[in-house]
């Protein structure tokens, strides 16, 4: 590959693993900073999703990238490895924040909405007895 050519590929490579950090950027801070528990109704969780659907498959091409052509820029060279490694840590860090306000919040997941007015499954209640207030 033609140098011009491999630093053309290169710079290609770094402005997607760029878009992947600004997509994980954003999803580690809206797990930072979320709403009260059932709020948003799960969008949070969705952010998540998606930082591991578009950074995954950008660094992971990033990094093969700029692994592979050698005949490039050397600066480009280290600054789309670095990039993408970065890129590919920002899902890991939502999803152990996300688990961590999951934890302290007691949400299990988005259907816990729709569960909210269920018979109750344990207790009392839940045994049939006909005792009643009346």
């Amino acid at each position: 590959m033609k140098k011009e050519t491999a630093t053309l590929v290169q710079l290609a490579t770094l402005v997607l693993a760029g878009a992947a950090v600004i997509v994980g950027v954003f999803a580690v801070l809206s797990v930072i900073f979320a709403p009260p528990p059932n709020d948003w109704a799960g969008l949070t969780d969705l952010g998540v999703i998606v930082c591991w659907a578009v950074n995954v498959p950008l660094c992971l091409l990033t990094l093969a990238l700029g692994l592979k052509i050698k005949s490039g820029s050397p600066r480009l060279r280290r600054l789309c490895i670095a990039t993408a490694l970065v890129a590919l840590s920002l899902p890991i860090v939502a999803s152990f924040f996300l688990y961590r306000w999951n934890r302290l919040y007691g949400r299990r997941t988005i259907t816990r909405n729709f569960h909210q007015h269920e018979a109750p499954t344990s207790g009392f209640e839940a045994r049939g007895s006909s005792y009643s207030d009346d």
